[in-house]
């Protein structure tokens, strides 16, 4: 029985651990080179039932113009799963990165927002 109760005297301080360091200032402020983005975000249509790949990857171009392509077309290892990338996270396919443009440059920023 020490043993248990050992364990559970553990749980316990590991426990109050966590929630003292939730709390912490540290926890709830910001980095200050951090700011609000105003954003007005869209309702997107549920995914669909299905599609072609050659639809879904229509959904996904502009996406993958700035972010990298991943290992799986539509981030899921089954090939069952045939989604374009704004089937889950919304936004607009058709939005491209302007060529040689980096992310700091105001025609980037355009696109992006």
């Amino acid at each position: 029985m020490r043993t248990w109760g050992g364990k559970r005297l553990l749980i316990g301080a590991m426990s109050a651990l966590m929630i003292l360091v939730a709390w912490s200032p540290a926890a709830v402020v910001a980095d200050d080179d951090e700011a609000p983005v105003a954003r007005v975000y869209l309702a997107a249509p549920p995914a669909p039932l299905n599609q072609t790949p050659e639809q879904a990857a229509a959904k996904s171009v502009g996406c993958v113009s700035c972010h990298s392509p991943v290992d799986a077309a539509s981030m899921h290892a089954s090939p069952a799963v045939v989604l374009g990338c704004v089937d889950c996270h919304g936004g607009d396919a058709t939005a491209i990165a302007p060529t040689q443009a980096s992310s700091d440059t105001p025609e980037y920023n355009a696109i992006r927002d």
